[in-house]
């Protein structure tokens, strides 16, 4: 990596934490390490383990445990505090997962600054693709949006008639659906819309993968007939241009067109 950053190229890193392998005190000199790159390496994301029904090495791989989730941030928020003293950021960054298994608060926004060079900079998560400060960011956008409708409606310019025109189904995997739930759940009370939220299964890597951008459109025939064509939302992740990434069904069938 030191060749790469004395070429002038920014690295953002990235740990899958396998328990009983790279945890533990491998897990603090891993951080410790990449930081010592700092301001090359900008930024490390940890991200837990993800095991598919049909892997290979179960004499291997132990799965992630909620447990095992809260003992990680215990073990991890010292460091991030003590980088954030001396780099001006916490640099090794949880994905949301830790958080939401272990029952704790996501953080604010703060807490996902970066220094790039000698800048700091708040307004970017730059590791959300891999599942980090993505709920943040969810959180945040859905406030705002609330707020802005709220002063559309106070105007008479988002009115109940135009609210109840908005209607359909969103899609999401389990470990995000009770949070998408309560959003929705708020906006349709407080203006009158008729959104729907549906828990989708992974069918294609099983039921120990649980985050929406890793399923494929064949877990949506789980509801049949549930799903208004006016209105279909799945997430944005999913996509690869205008096609789904993963679009095979399990066992060899057709893909889901």
């Amino acid at each position: 990596m030191k060749y790469f950053i004395d070429h002038g190229i920014e690295i953002h890193a990235q740990v899958v934490l396998c328990p009983t392998i790279n945890d533990g005190s491998h897990l603090e000199k891993t951080i410790r390490d990449l930081a010592e790159l700092h301001p090359g390496i900008v930024s490390t994301a940890i991200v837990p383990l993800g095991i598919t029904d049909k892997h290979k090495y179960r004499d291997r791989l132990v799965a992630v445990t909620d447990e095992f989730c809260a003992q990680i941030i215990d073990q991890i928020t010292p460091i991030q505090n003590e980088l954030k003293k001396r780099l001006g950021t916490v640099f090794a960054f949880l994905g949301d997962e830790f958080y939401i298994r272990a029952g704790r608060k996501i953080p604010p926004k703060s807490h996902y600054r970066i220094v790039r060079g000698t800048v700091a900079e708040e307004d970017e998560y730059p590791q959300i693709e891999d599942g980090v400060g993505m709920v943040r960011q969810f959180f945040d956008g859905h406030a705002s949006r609330m707020k802005q409708l709220q002063a559309m409606r106070d105007r008479g310019e988002f009115t109940a008639e135009q609210a109840a025109r908005i209607y359909g189904t969103l899609a999401t995997g389990r470990i995000f659906y009770p949070m998408l739930l309560e959003a929705v759940m708020e906006m349709n009370e407080m203006f009158g819309t008729r959104l729907h939220v549906v828990e989708v299964e992974n069918v294609f890597f099983g039921e120990g993968v649980t985050v929406a951008g890793l399923f494929c459109p064949s877990g949506l025939s789980q509801f049949p007939g549930q799903i208004p064509r006016r209105i279909s939302r799945h997430p944005a992740a999913l996509l690869s241009r205008t096609r789904f990434k993963i679009s095979r069904r399990p066992d060899g069938e057709r893909p889901c067109g």
